[in-house]
């Protein structure tokens, strides 16, 4: 069984003896020009971060009283701790010891971060000799690792720049990275015939400058590719992907991005967000194992396009619809959809659902026509109601929404005012029958309520069956609960409502 990090280095603490990483071959850090060995024991260097000249006593922190635990430790696992640390924070180490000076340039993760590398920002007029300093500390770190470390492995690669920072060559040819991460990085001057990442897995690709062509060539130098992060990308016009082992990939307001072909045969997950106004052309008529959709402001998803999309994938699980503005009927019949976002298509008008599976539902935008829900008992669903024009075809339209989901383990809805929800009683016959099936009612009053007993009365005649009621209004919620009522609101929302969250953290 394979142990952790973490098991080896609490083994080796303990019984130092007894560790098989004991026999490894103590790291000898090369000489260079810049540390000259100074008597009784100093060492004198230049920090490559302020450029002063510094120096230390050899020994360690403990030189006076024996080997501290942290240097008890072999060079390897050493490393793996620096890994952890901002390139920083990492060189700072050097400062311990002789033998920590050249430890983290050996380290398998280099992560450059501008923010952490000045720690609060410099006066305006030192901005572009600090920035000078950084760009200087990732060259020589960088040249000095190729020149003396070249044979050992890089797994994570990340730099984050505030302005575009030209990247080397030499990143692209180390051929042991297996994540790589860059923010804000112009790679107009890498070449890419020489481009060869072979283990490389995971990409992330952020604020960066690039063509199409340097991107095609990073696919095809990168053959093992699972996740594809492509954010505020400027210079690509085309996305043309065809990975046989990708699993996920993102876009994200990519500039001027005109079209995005997805062909990768295994794919599980696309997410995509175009830019407001953008024509963007999407095709991913060739993914069959889809299992999470996002699309958001796909100009050209069409009604035929949707439906081709989820009879594709039957194993989809997961789909968000948002600002797509060519949608008008939303036909869906999937067998393991459990969660279904519909966000402001504003050109939508009918609505069918067919996923027995479907546990959490949320639409927001204009009073839609909902043909039929066919779902799981278990469904949670929510309704954001845009204001309407209040008159008799709007109260039938909302009783209409309301049958839909009348069967529903618990029903959201969120309006402007309340008068949204209070069919008045001249209207009330011609709108029968009445409502049996939910128990469960949750009510958000955007612009508070003029008559809490009023709107109780009303939601109690077109929901008679109601055990619990809550109306949310003026930052106070009130709870009417009627015979054999449980406490339940609904997990499945609050699950559907903090996932949506935590996606749009991350993009």
């Amino acid at each position: 069984m394979e142990k952790s990090s973490d098991f080896v280095v609490d083994t080796y603490l303990m019984d130092l003896s007894n560790c098989h990483l004991n026999r490894r071959p103590r790291f000898r850090a090369p000489s260079l020009q810049n540390v000259a060995c100074q008597q009784h024991g100093t060492f004198q260097y230049q920090s490559l971060e302020t450029g002063e000249k510094l120096q230390e006593q050899e020994g360690g922190a403990n030189a006076s009283g024996g080997l501290d635990r942290l240097s008890a430790l072999p060079d390897i696992i050493c490393q793996h701790i620096l890994s952890f640390l901002p390139a920083t924070d990492a060189r700072r180490t050097a400062f311990v010891s002789r033998r920590w000076r050249y430890m983290w340039y050996a380290c398998d993760s280099f992560m450059f971060d501008e923010r952490e590398f000045h720690g609060r920002p410099p006066p305006l007029l030192q901005w572009h000799h600090s920035r000078q300093n950084f760009i200087r500390f990732v060259d020589e770190a960088l040249e000095f690792r190729k020149t003396y470390f070249n044979d050992l492995s890089i797994e994570k690669f990340k730099v984050s720049m505030r302005v575009p920072y030209l990247l080397p060559q030499a990143v692209f040819t180390t051929k042991s990275i297996q994540c790589l991460e860059l923010v804000f990085c112009d790679l107009s001057n890498v070449f890419g015939s020489s481009i060869q990442l072979p283990f490389l897995r995971n990409l992330d690709l952020i604020n960066v400058h690039m063509n199409d062509s340097i991107f095609t060539s990073i696919l095809s130098g990168s053959p093992l590719l699972e996740k594809i992060n492509l954010s505020l990308i400027c210079g690509l016009e085309r996305i043309h992907i065809t990975g046989e082992k990708l699993k996920m990939l993102v876009v994200f307001k990519c500039l001027p991005l005109e079209e995005v072909i997805v062909k990768a045969p295994n794919i599980e997950s696309f997410l995509f967000r175009g830019k407001r106004h953008s024509l963007d052309k999407i095709d991913i008529s060739s993914c069959r194992k889809l299992k999470f959709l996002w699309l958001q402001r796909a100009s050209n998803l069409t009604d035929d396009a949707l439906e081709k999309v989820v009879c594709l994938n039957p194993n989809l699980e997961i789909m968000i619809l948002s600002h797509c503005s060519a949608l008008k009927t939303a036909v869906v019949h999937s067998p393991n959809l459990w969660m279904f976002v519909l966000f402001k298509c504003k050109h939508l008008a009918l609505v069918k659902i067919e996923a027995p599976n479907l546990r959490a539902f949320e639409y927001s935008g204009h009073m839609t026509t909902f043909s039929s829900v066919v779902s799981s008992p278990k469904l949670d669903a929510i309704v954001h109601m845009d204001s309407p024009e209040i008159c008799s075809r709007w109260y039938a339209k909302l009783k209409n929404m309301c049958a839909r989901f009348d069967h529903c383990r618990s029903l959201w809805i969120r309006c402007e005012h309340d008068i949204d929800l209070i069919i008045p009683h001249k209207l009330r016959k011609s709108l029968l029958p009445q409502l049996q099936g939910l128990r469960e009612l949750k009510i958000h009053i955007k612009n508070g309520t003029m008559n809490l007993a009023q709107l109780e009365d009303g939601i109690r005649w077109i929901f008679p069956g109601l055990k619990n009621l809550y109306v949310e209004s003026d930052g106070s919620m009130h709870h009417f609960q009627y015979a054999g009522a449980t406490v339940d609101i609904g997990p499945a929302w609050r699950k559907c409502r903090e996932f949506i969250k935590q996606e749009n953290d991350r993009f």
